[in-house]
Formats: structure tokens, sequence, C-alpha cells
């Protein structure tokens, strides 16, 4: 009895800490607008047990899925998604993605200690990308694309990658639940919501194709990196990359000016004629260029830092730069030479798209975890140096001009007058406005501009009532409905389904792209990482629907993008 009471106990404990149906079916729904086909996966019971008839003896719990050809079945509707979620009884069903070029996603997992050591000397977990924590393993999704090797799962050093490609794979995503007893997590700042997918790095993706073609490159090349010794020649796959490149640093940490042209020529002669005498076969010339411009740019960052000693390769080299750097540089702007207290506008700059209303799109912002970003300001935005900063936090996740205060970023951004120098300092507002594009709208946002007309149109179809004459209940149909929530008026219905009778009401058409697209430019306005969603169960049919909550915030958005028209 002994056993039992806590076996009872161990379930009870764990079923405290379980997500709902409603919060599984939220999260899918977002996978789901971001393009992801999805699996409905076998559930666990409150004893660790899989829902699926062989129980405890399941070598996958809650890993696999629950239908013959779950791979045809993968879907991104959320119509068909909040069918899974219907039944009342038993576990929730968990959720995985199909990965592979249907979802355009591979997983990165590193379940030991040493995949985890080789995932950080890729740098894989240093670039932005989604990430998840799977009982103690992270995953670390990244960009599916062409000529990735042909296999469902590769290991490289310890790395298993899984693919999708040749057989069909997938990965249990958050917040599915974990046979440990444990829910999977999305890593802090690093959901689908936050970042977009990145694609799998040169050096990685190198390394994947050598070992799926035979394994022997990726040993030869770091015995390469170490055995550079003058006069050896570098066959493919033997260190050839890591040599030339080695040898365009070791030049450009001895150049004087790396941004005199005639300097680079000169670097870029020597590491071609290296190229020709010391590999077998030679590398493309345009190829040269790259590894030389790598090379220059990475010196370039070195000096910066005032580590001009630093090489890519160094252990935690680029922990190293990042700690030297402000955290201003980190973002991309650049400390003026003439005063270190004036900030420059470095790898950001700045269009001007002259649309109803006026966009000002800042690109170039970098992100301390890697890739680099661009950000879209209102008028009333650009002119605030507070609110500026508000958007790109926003935006981005992770770059916070405010950082260190925010009155310094304010003077940084509007300008300010030097008491010691006695002039005013020139703000990155009007440094950037200086050097900016100038932008008629683009087909493609006179095209965005026409769908959100589209639904405008659409959506006043259905009056909104006074708070008191509010129904309680959404339609049955899933048509949008203004009811009464929390006190609240908020319009009720299918998303994906709005979209497409906007479209068909104008006689028009819009992909499954357009409106996921439009949805994110919508968020944008109005500032939410994900519209509120609800799983609401039918009073007729007793069928669980996964329904969108809008209010006045979005059809003023809607009105915003559909100004444009007027252009």
């Amino acid at each position: 009895m002994d056993d039992i009471d806590g076996l009872a106990a161990i379930a009870a404990e764990v079923d405290a800490g379980r997500p709902s149906a409603d919060e599984v079916f939220k999260s899918a729904a977002m996978l789901a607008q971001k393009g992801l086909k999805l699996v409905r996966l076998h559930g666990l019971h409150g004893d660790g047990s899989c829902t699926c008839n062989k129980g405890h003896h399941c070598p996958g719990k809650g890993k696999h899925p629950v239908d013959d050809g779950w791979q045809h079945l993968a879907t991104d509707d959320e119509e068909r998604l909040a069918i899974w979620f219907e039944s009342e009884e038993g576990p929730v069903p968990n959720v995985g993605v199909l990965l592979g070029e249907s979802s355009g996603v591979v997983d990165v997992e590193a379940d030991t200690p040493e995949a985890l050591a080789a995932i950080q000397s890729f740098g894989l977990d240093r670039i932005d990308t989604p990430a998840f924590r799977s009982g103690r393993s992270p995953h670390f999704l990244f960009q599916w694309e062409p000529g990735l090797p042909d296999k469902a799962v590769e290991k490289v050093d310890g790395i298993e990658c899984r693919l999708g490609n040749g057989a069909a794979a997938q990965t249990v995503v958050p917040p599915s639940w974990h046979a440990s007893g444990v829910r999977r997590e999305w890593l802090p700042g690093r959901s689908l919501e936050d970042c977009d997918l990145q694609p799998l790095p040169a050096n990685f993706k190198k390394a994947l194709i050598e070992k799926a073609n035979g394994g022997a490159g990726s040993g030869r090349a770091r015995q390469a990196r170490r055995d550079t010794a003058a006069g050896r020649k570098f066959a493919e796959g033997e260190g050839r990359h890591a040599y030339l490149h080695g040898e365009a640093i070791s030049l450009a940490q001895r150049a004087k000016s790396l941004d005199d042209e005639e300097e680079f020529q000169r670097i870029e002669n020597i590491v071609l004629a290296l190229n020709k005498t010391q590999c077998e076969p030679p590398y493309p010339d345009d190829d040269v260029l790259k590894k030389v411009t790598d090379a220059i740019e990475w010196v370039k960052r070195a000096k910066g830092a005032g580590r001009p000693d630093l090489r890519p390769d160094d252990p935690n080299a680029e922990e190293i730069l990042a700690a030297q750097r402000t955290p201003w540089e980190k973002m991309g702007l650049a400390k003026n030479p003439e005063n270190p207290d004036e900030y420059d506008p470095g790898t950001w700059d700045m269009t001007i798209i002259h649309g109803d209303p006026v966009e000002y799109v800042i690109s170039g912002i970098q992100s301390p975890t890697g890739g680099s970003m661009s950000v879209t300001l209102t008028v009333d935005e650009w002119q605030s140096g507070g609110k500026v900063s508000k958007r790109v936090l926003a935006t981005t996740a992770d770059v916070d001009p405010s950082n260190p205060r925010l009155k310094k970023w304010v003077d940084q951004w509007a300008g300010y007058f030097d008491r010691r120098r006695g002039r005013d300092i020139k703000g990155l507002k009007h440094k950037l406005m200086e050097n900016c594009r100038h932008e008629t709208p683009s087909a493609e946002y006179q095209r965005f501009a026409l769908l959100a007309s589209w639904m405008l149109d659409y959506l006043r179809r259905f009056k909104k009532p006074d708070l008191d004459d509010a129904a309680a209940e959404p339609s049955p149909t899933g048509n949008p409905k203004w009811i009464k929530v929390d006190g609240e008026i908020v319009l009720a219905f299918r998303l994906q389904d709005a979209w497409r009778k906007a479209a068909d009401q104008a006689k028009g058409q819009i992909t499954a792209q357009e409106y996921r697209d439009m949805d994110k430019r919508i968020r944008r306005i109005t500032g939410e990482k994900s519209f509120e969603r609800k799983t609401r169960r039918g009073q007729a049919d007793g069928k669980a629907k996964g329904l969108t909550y809008w209010d006045d915030r979005h059809l003023e958005a809607l009105d915003q993008l559909a100004a444009a028209q007027q252009v």
C-alpha cells in the first residue's frame, strides 16, 4: 500500500505542473503561425507511462506520433490543431515539429557533455536562433536548406543533428511533457516569438557534410589547424580554409591601415598566391576574396576592442571581444574617434519609406548573440529616444539601447551640449538622417496595405455592441463576434478563416505566408509578441475551437496599414 500511495502522490505532484490543453494549443498555434508543420504525439500519464498501448514499456515515452503516416498528416491549420485538444479526458497530447523541407527546420541537440562541448566549440550556442531545453539536453533550431546530407539524422562530434532528409524526422517542442517529469521550455528570449530561425554556420555545415561523406574530413582539418608548417600543401577537407584564413589574419594584423584599398589588394594578392601554391586544389578566386574580407573584418573588430593580437581561433575569442566592447558597440554603434563619449551609427543605417504613414527603417542593429536585425519606427517613435529604445527592445528582444542608462541613450539619440568641449554634439537621429535612403512603398508594401483593407472591410461587417449588450459566448461557427470578457469587449474569431473570408469578400486571394506576414506587421504596431488565443468549447456542438481575441488596437493597426493604399 505504501508503494501505491507513493506513486499516487508522485502522479498528483506531476499533474500539478503539467501544461494545460489550452496552453499547449496556444503554443502549437503560435508555431503553426510561423509556418511549421506540427505532429500530434502521445502524451504521458502522471506516473510517466506513455499513452500508447505499451505504457511503461514504451522506449520513446511521449515522443512518438499517434498516427500512422504522421509525416503526411503534419499540419499548420489551427482548426485541425484544436481537434487534438477536444477531449477533456486523459493526458494532454505532446506536440512535435516535422523537420526538413516542409517546416524549414533542423534540430541540433546536445545530450552528452561531449556534445555540449562540441556545440560550444562550433559556436552554435552563441547564435540567436530558437532554442529550448528537454530534460537535461539543449536543442537549437536552425533553418533547413538544400544541400544538407540526405539523412534523417547525422552526428558530428556527439552532436545529434536531425535533418529530416531521406526519411521523416520530428522533434518534440515546448511545452510538451518529458518522461523525466519536467516540461520542455524555451530558453529565455529564444522562443520562435523572440527570434527567427538562423542558417547553420558554415563551419558546422561543412563538418556535417564531411561526416555524411565518410567522416574523415573534420578530424584532419583540426589536425591541420594545429600543424600549418610553412611549405605544407593542404588538400580539400584537410585544413585549406584554416591555413588561408590564418595567413590572411596574420597579414591583416601587420597592416598599417585596413581601410587602405592598396593594403587590401596587397593582402589579397599574397593570399591568392598562397592558395595557388599551397592548396590542392586551389579555391576559386572569389572564395579567397571572401576569406580575406572576413579576416580583415575580424582584425578591425579586434583592434576596435583593444585586442589587436586576438585571433578568431583563440579560446573564447568571441567572448573576449564582447567583454571589451560597450553595450552600444555590441549593438553596432561605433565610438567617435575624436570624442569617446560620442557614438556614430557604425553598422546602423536608415531608409525612409514615404508611405502613408511614413516609416523609418533602421537596419544593421547587431544582436549580442549574433545576427543583424531591422526595426521600423513611426514618426512619433522616431522623435523620441525613449520610444526608439522601447521599440528596438520590443522588436529584437535582446538589444536594449537604454543600457547603461536611459537618460544617456536619449542624449546620444537626440544630441546634447558637451560642456567640456563647449560645443553641441550631433545625435544619432541626425547622423542617420544625413545618410539615409528614400524609398516609395514597394509593390510588396502596397500589397500588405491592400490585404489590410480587405480585413478591415470584412471585420466592419460585425458591429461592436455596447458593453451591456455584448454576448458572453463566441460564434459557434468561429465567425467574428464581439463578446464580453472580464468586463471588456473583444472580437473573438478564427483568424485564418477570417483572412480567407476577407479575401473572398474582396474577390481576391491570399496565401498562408501573406497572412502570417500580416499578423507579424499588426503585432509590431500593437507591441505584442503574439495574439491572445483561447480554446473555447462551443455550446451547440461541444467541439473545441481555437479563437483569436482582438480589440480596438488591432483594428486601428489595420487602419494604419491600409492607409498606405492612398500613396
